[in-house]
């Protein structure tokens, strides 16, 4: 059976109203290591769906180029940012997170 793109809009929907769907992924930075597919985010009472979690950089950047996706050059791949995150986030920096979900 194939979904019209108003059913898949409806579940999703539903899913907003009482979730979030998050880009992260678990290789962004240490603090996110442990991600799961669907998480219950007890602060703010709804289920976080995280369909990114096991993704690796070049998994999202080949479907950036397969799919032509546009995207903020300021996130192309870099070497230095590649080792910021490898040291978890650079030497004496202690954010980890945005922020915006405080």
């Amino acid at each position: 059976m194939t979904r019209t793109n108003a059913q898949i809009i409806r579940k999703v929907q539903r899913l907003v109203d009482d979730g979030w769907i998050t880009g992260i992924r678990r290789e962004q930075v240490p603090t996110r290591a442990n991600a799961q597919a669907f998480e219950v985010d007890r602060k703010f009472n709804l289920v976080k769906v995280n369909p990114l979690a096991t993704w690796t950089d070049g998994q999202v950047w080949k479907c950036i180029r397969d799919h032509d996706v546009p995207y903020n050059p300021l996130h192309a791949p870099c070497e230095n940012l590649r080792k910021i995150r490898a040291a978890g986030g650079g030497s004496g920096f202690e954010k980890t997170e945005c922020g915006l979900h405080k």
